[in-house]
């Protein structure tokens, strides 16, 4: 309700908050990024919010693969 409300600080908090429940919590040993400087490190992106998601993400990828960094990975 908070992200139909453009509430979108609050919004995106909340939907975080998610992580937090052991159904959705990283399955994997990385942390998540922070947005911190990617400059030789590895970017993981995975794909765990369905399909329509997924392809409302993806158009950020454009923008990601232009940071200076050497690998990049994906897991769909």
């Amino acid at each position: 309700m908070l992200l139909l409300r453009e509430d979108f600080a609050c919004g995106w908090k909340e939907c975080e908050r998610r992580l937090e429940l052991d159904e959705f919590r990283n399955p994997f040993s990385q942390l998540l990024w922070d947005a911190s400087d990617l400059n030789g490190r590895v970017l993981f992106l995975l794909a765990e919010q369905g399909f329509g998601d997924t392809i409302q993400s993806i158009r950020f990828l454009p923008i990601v693969l232009k940071t200076d960094f050497e690998t990049f990975k994906t897991f769909v």
